[in-house]
């Protein structure tokens, strides 16, 4: 096996995460994350789905450049401690729960931040009730998607629950 360090950097891309992580762990590397990190393009505010879907051309076409400065040694870019926080995992709380008294705003981006969690935080959020039905809440709109979208009036104005799926 290769010498052991870690390999610490950002991907927001699971499947492409899971790939690079693979094949370096086949290089005999023990990684937590990716090499070589970069903001993807697309719209403004894209949703997770979106922000994946753009961003997954961007990192593949990153991955020959990670793997190469892998190959030759290069532990990688640090990021200055000034820019880095750890804000924990979310936790069972308020934030667990939607509030529809809250800002069409406030729940959409509640709901997009769970995204992130990878299922990291062990629970399954953001849950509400719709119709009578308690379910966690998977993507939002805050304009009329069409389709199949639930309208839901929130604190300041309506907010389209475009996919769910029971708790």
């Amino acid at each position: 096996m290769a010498d052991s360090w870690r390999i610490v950097a950002i991907c927001s891309v699971k499947p492409l995460a899971d790939a690079l992580i693979g094949k370096l762990r086949d290089l005999g590397h023990e990684p937590v994350a990716l090499l070589a990190p970069r903001r993807p393009g697309g719209p403004p505010r894209p949703s997770y789905l979106e922000l994946t879907d753009a961003s997954a051309p961007e990192g593949l076409d990153l991955l020959p450049r990670a793997l190469e400065r892998i190959a030759a040694g290069d532990p990688g870019d640090p990021q200055p401690s000034e820019d880095a926080s750890w804000a924990g995992h979310f936790e069972d709380d308020d934030y667990v729960r939607i509030d529809w008294a809250q800002s069409a705003r406030a729940i959409h981006n509640q709901v997009r931040a769970w995204h992130l969690t990878f299922g990291l935080s062990g629970l399954r959020a953001p849950i509400a009730e719709l119709e009578g039905e308690q379910v966690v809440v998977l993507q939002t709109r805050l304009t009329d998607p069409g389709g199949d979208a639930r309208r839901v009036e929130c604190g300041d104005g309506p907010l389209w629950v475009v996919a769910t799926e029971p708790v």
